[in-house]
């Protein structure tokens, strides 16, 4: 995915799912899920959560991690959701003293807060965070560095715990102590190469496991929280394809687009002898953590949504409705993810 975006010419795919209804369905077949953030042209938020074709928002990104950002994260969002403002101060990282010149995370993110607190109150939308994008500065380097992210993503953006915050911990997205923001999981988008064969994602995705079950099992809760994935389509992905074996994912979304050769525009234009795989991603998540997995069709929103060299990548609605309806009866196929909002 690109991160600098026009506004993406999405409304008319949405109309696809007659059915949908703002209602996240894990065993449907008829759920979209749209990005959102990065976009230098986007509307509010409260544009696409009030959309009743949108089931599912991943909030992009988190794009600069722990041992790169003095021990807490920034991100990597378009300015009409953040404002300029001072910086976090982090505590060090991994034996490092702090170093104010690594600390990235705004301390006012009044815009995105109050338009997710809206969201939350009044739609059913399911919103996700999303780590990683292709520009930012992230890495983990072993499994320990994969627990402490995981550790501290709930904590900041998890249900709220005072003990957390009266420790110190930050809460950026919060509206106030009242007024509080929890996200219903995390999306991972990675597409820089880890250094330690994807082992710091994998504990990650893990101990986000453990901290979901804790959570419910401390509150009485049944509350599902998401793991979802957005890997390049050729296979096996460099980045994503040995977190998505070892470690548990409720939803992927490969990005059939960007990659000319298992592109949806491959699917298109080389009716019966195009390399839009989705039966072989379907086939690799037969086995292994994700067994269990859906699978979408990623899309891109418009031709806006990536660079010149693929924006022929984009379907119009037409050539995506005939796509969508040959692999819906697919038994893994659970949606589409639009690239962006």
């Amino acid at each position: 995915m690109f991160s600098p975006k026009s506004l993406a010419a999405a409304t008319a795919a949405f109309a696809l799912f007659s059915s949908s209804t703002a209602d996240y369905n894990p065993a449907g077949k008829g759920n979209t899920a749209v990005y959102w953030g990065a976009g230098g042209s986007q509307k509010a938020l409260t544009s696409y959560c009030y959309d009743q074709s949108i089931d599912i928002i991943p909030v992009a990104f988190i794009n600069s991690f722990p041992a790169q950002a003095n021990g807490l994260f920034g991100v990597g969002m378009a300015s009409n959701t953040v404002n300029a403002s001072p910086k976090y101060a982090g505590p060090g990282y991994a034996g490092n003293p702090p170093n104010p010149n690594n600390d990235e995370m705004w301390t006012d993110c009044s815009p995105i807060a109050s338009a997710l607190y809206e969201c939350q109150q009044n739609t059913k939308t399911k919103f996700l965070l999303s780590l990683g994008g292709a520009v930012g500065n992230y890495n983990l380097n072993n499994a320990s560095d994969g627990v402490y992210l995981a550790n501290l993503l709930w904590g900041a953006f998890g249900p709220y715990n005072a003990a957390w915050v009266a420790s110190g911990g930050i809460r950026p997205f919060d509206v106030s102590s009242t007024k509080t923001i929890e996200f219903d999981g995390f999306d991972f988008d990675i597409e820089t190469q880890p250094t330690d064969n994807q082992a710091g994602y994998i504990a990650a995705i893990n101990q986000l496991r453990i901290l979901f079950a804790e959570h419910n099992k401390a509150t009485g809760c049944n509350k599902q929280y998401l793991i979802t994935g957005a890997p390049q389509c050729p296979l096996p992905d460099a980045q994503m394809s040995d977190m998505i074996n070892g470690a548990q994912f409720d939803i992927v979304w490969p990005q059939f687009y960007n990659n000319p050769s298992c592109s949806a525009r491959n699917w298109v234009t080389n009716p019966g002898k195009s390399g839009f795989n989705f039966n072989q991603w379907q086939t690799s998540l037969a086995t292994g953590a994700s067994k269990d997995a859906q699978l979408y069709i990623g899309l891109l929103g418009g031709p806006q949504g990536t660079s010149a060299t693929y924006s022929t990548d984009y379907l119009n609605p037409t050539e995506a409705k005939s796509l969508i309806g040959a692999y819906a009866g697919q038994s893994k196929f659970g949606g589409v993810m639009l690239w962006d909002a």
